[in-house]
């Protein structure tokens, strides 16, 4: 609850549902409003806003009110905002993408309401500005964002952009030397069309106007209201669709249109709300309050992107706003976010999509499921085009068509170079991040029984990739395809983006080992997988981060990941004491120590059951961040607002309170403080969900479902 407009964008709300959404604010008396949607892709990979909304209303009921207020109900899904007997409404059903905008007032009043488009023509992409799209730092000369179509009558606007016939996909197609085989190539952003329509009952275009916003020039489709009236309703239909001929895209939004019935979509959104809310919880207490006040903001954002036909975006997901809010130096348009639009970078999606097994979301984890799914193919020709054998070869930073992002790959290489290795010092042969979503695909499976058939030649396909991809590589240098041990020799590789040119990484050894034993049937393969590597430091044992590296590039930490994600040490699990070492005295952990964006530390300390540590880290994490709104953290090591920063903060916290061993235990609160008092609610292993309250240091568990799962309850305060 604001009680107080708001300045800018950059002091917006979010607000959404199924997979749109806004930064709602209230800015010199007047409603303003971005929306954004999943899948929203240019020709060049940026992820487009729809535009910006403007309700203007006379008199204006908002403007020096004393009893102003902006309130995001978080249990029915939508932001009210009210002053002086007016009360706007503002909610996006859940279940098809329509946007709904609720005028009621007691006293009789105009409205006017302004459709803003700063892709009203052609945009020359700027110095910088390459970061929005899949070119980055190397735009080619005159690339611009092409203008949108906008067509105002009567009492409705329609705008749209369609992709123009060269795209990014195209370029790096032919960059990557994967012509032979482009026909057989997935391509999402060919012929796309996104945008959609407004209108309403009492409504009537006056004109255009031009205008400034945050820096941006734009035009203005303003429409008035034809009458005084006390209750007033606009709504607003999305459409993306892959079509040649632009009366395809519109035969799709009119029968969106047509399937609008405001009432039953109302109750059903709601409903849908109120089941998210009630699926789990974490309400904290005291100076616990604030991180699961955060903890439950950030949820509520994420489950905006519930049905989306794109994973969550880590750098911003659907909630970015004004660049030169965030940095001063960007005066680019509201479409701008760093590290790309249609580029994925795996190990930062990754936390985006961890926290929802035991937050029991797990319809949400379809769309970062369905996008792996859907390039399968791509990744799958890569390996065949460039060695000649099979499985599926997914890069690190991979665009949404599954190649490698173009300028990460390489604008200037040397010619004998390996084709299908990105040129880049950072993510050269890191390409294991793909067996976490594979893991995170069987856990939805144990943790809710998934039916998880459909993703099954995807997880075939990646491990096959590690066992010939390897086996080749040793060839090139001699004779036999394994070690002296039998073992798979990983090298070139990478552990994450930190230890280069690394020989048996941790983080892959820990992935391989992990995902075969999951998988099962594969004894042989997983007979070849080597063993963890350890180094002895001061008389101590700790997990080093690969057998050997020849340089250290970032400040991630891999000898970590057999903790988190892969859960080979932990509470409750053998050899403890190995990974407490390694965070307490890897000389590299201890400089790279931190709280900010995608750093880990707050996880690895909960489920080490490193208590003061992890109390620490995770109030530095899921404190406030810098903007209005509280879960708007970052821009940490990406972009505004941080959705890694968020996921990692969700993790965290889950993990003070629950975690389960290997042989079916659950234990609850193995590095939580006695004296946060705490009422959660989630969800683990074997369609289980675990409902606990703690007072004043006395645990009550008030449900364990399914029954029989009491028995396996350990309370670790004990």
């Amino acid at each position: 609850m604001w009680t107080s407009p708001s300045h800018n964008s950059s002091e917006s709300m979010p607000c959404g549902g199924g997979d749109i959404g806004m930064n709602v604010w209230v800015e010199n008396g007047d409603l303003l409003f971005y929306i954004s949607r999943s899948g929203s892709f240019d020709e060049n990979n940026t992820l487009l806003k729809q535009g910006r909304f403007r309700v203007c209303l006379t008199p204006n009921a908002f403007l020096n009110s004393i009893d102003f207020r902006q309130k995001l109900n978080l249990n029915d899904g939508y932001v009210q905002i009210s002053a002086n007997g007016t009360t706007i409404q503002l909610w996006a059903d859940v279940f098809k993408p329509v946007i709904h905008l609720e005028i009621q007032s007691k006293k009789r009043i105009f409205s006017e309401v302004r459709y803003e488009n700063w892709r009203y023509q052609d945009r020359l992409i700027r110095k910088n500005e390459g970061q929005q799209n899949s070119y980055k730092w190397a735009p080619p000369k005159g690339l611009a964002v092409t203008k949108d179509s906008v067509f105002a009558e009567g009492n409705s606007v329609i705008f749209f952009h369609k992709n123009t016939d060269k795209t990014i996909f195209d370029v790096a197609v032919a960059q990557q030397g994967l012509e032979s085989v482009k026909t057989q190539m997935y391509n999402p952003i060919s012929n796309l069309t996104s945008g959609g329509k407004m209108w309403g009952d009492n409504l009537i275009f006056s004109g255009t106007e031009k205008g400034i916003y945050a820096g941006t020039d734009f035009q203005a489709w303003v429409f008035k209201s034809k009458k005084t009236f006390v209750k007033q309703t606009v709504n607003i239909a999305l459409e993306i669709s892959q079509s040649e001929k632009i009366v395809d895209w519109k035969a799709s939004l009119d029968k969106t249109i047509a399937s609008i019935s405001p009432k039953t979509d109302r109750k059903q959104t709601i409903g849908w709300w109120n089941a998210f809310r009630n699926r789990s919880f974490i309400h904290a207490e005291g100076e616990a309050a604030e991180l699961s006040r955060n903890y439950t903001l950030f949820r509520y954002m994420l489950a905006c992107n519930a049905y989306g036909t794109s994973p969550t975006k880590f750098n911003g997901g659907l909630f970015t706003f004004d660049p030169v809010l965030v940095d001063s130096t960007l005066a680019f348009t509201p479409d701008y976010r760093k590290w790309g639009g249609g580029t994925f970078t795996a190990q930062n999606q990754r936390l985006v999509y961890w926290p929802m097994l035991k937050s029991g979301d797990f319809e949400m984890m379809t769309p970062q499921f369905d996008f792996y799914n859907r390039i399968l193919k791509n990744a799958e020709l890569r390996s065949q085009v460039y060695w000649g054998h099979g499985g599926a070869c997914f890069a690190e930073q991979i665009e949404n068509f599954g190649l490698p992002n173009p300028s990460e790959y390489g604008w200037k290489r040397p010619e004998t170079f390996d084709k299908g290795v990105e040129y880049n010092a950072w993510l050269e042969y890191e390409w294991d991040t793909v067996l976490e979503f594979c893991q995170m695909m069987f856990e939805t499976k144990n943790y809710n029984n998934t039916d998880i058939s459909r993703y099954q030649p995807l997880i075939k396909s990646v491990v096959l990739f590690f066992d010939e991809h390897y086996r080749y590589m040793a060839k090139l240098r001699g004779r036999k395809t394994l070690d002296g041990n039998g073992h798979l020799i990983l090298f070139p590789a990478s552990a994450c983006e930190t230890y280069k040119m690394a020989n048996n990484p941790a983080s892959t050894i820990a992935a391989l080992r992990t995902v075969l034993k999951t998988m099962g049937n594969n004894d042989s393969l997983l007979a070849t997988i080597p063993p963890l590597p350890l180094r002895e430091l001061n008389g101590k044992t700790l997990i080093s981060p690969a057998k050997t590296w020849e340089r250290v590039n970032n400040t991630e930490a891999p000898q970590l990941y057999p903790v988190f994600p892969w859960r080979i040490f932990g509470v409750g699990k053998d050899n403890l004491e190995i990974a407490k070492n390694t965070y307490l005295y890897d000389p590299d952990l201890l400089k790279f120590r931190s709280h900010v964006g995608w750093k880990q530390e707050n996880i690895f300390a909960a489920c080490l059951g490193l208590t003061d540590e992890a109390k620490r880290l995770n109030k530095l994490k899921l404190a406030n961040g810098p903007y209005r709104f509280p879960a708007f953290w970052g821009p940490g090591f990406d972009w505004m607002p941080d959705h890694n920063w968020g996921g990692s903060g969700m993790i965290g916290l889950q993990e003070m309170l629950l975690q389960t061993t290997d042989d079916g235990k659950i234990l609850l609160f193995p590095a939580w403080p006695k004296e946060w008092n705490v009422h959660f609610k989630l969800h683990a292993q074997k369609n289980t969900t675990v409902e606990v309250e703690l007072k004043d240091g006395k645990a009550n568990v008030l449900n364990v479902f399914p029954e029989n799962r009491k028995l396996d309850i350990v309370n670790m305060l004990k």
